[in-house]
């Protein structure tokens, strides 16, 4: 467990946020905030009012999600799982059904690059 308060507030995962302590689940946090970036193309919050405002956001608004319209269920269930508010509730390397058995990474495994 970790207990500082550095890194970016951008990716910073609600725990952190509150200053508690934090372990791999604030990583889970942080890395599907930034792949749920690069698959929507814009940060999914609005972080244009300041550090304040973007920790509050994160604090107070839903966690969030990929519009189910443009992206596929097994893309949009990786995101919910992975941004869960609670860090006990976030997919972990430990469990059997982790993030690298979700179908949203297996989906394509056998595919040709």
């Amino acid at each position: 467990m970790c207990a500082t308060f550095v890194g970016t507030v951008t990716y910073m995962s609600p725990e952190r946020i509150r200053n508690e302590s934090y372990s791999y689940p604030s990583v889970i946090w942080s890395l599907s905030l930034a792949l749920l970036e690069c698959g929507t193309g814009e940060f999914p919050y609005t972080a244009n009012e300041g550090p304040v405002n973007l920790m509050l956001q994160i604090l107070d608004d839903p966690s969030p999600s990929p519009s189910k319209e443009k992206f596929s269920p097994e893309f949009c269930s990786f995101f919910v799982a992975c941004l869960q508010k609670d860090p006990d509730n976030r997919p972990t390397a430990e469990q059997r059904a982790h993030i690298l058995l979700h179908t949203f990474v297996t989906k394509y495994e056998s595919a040709k690059v």
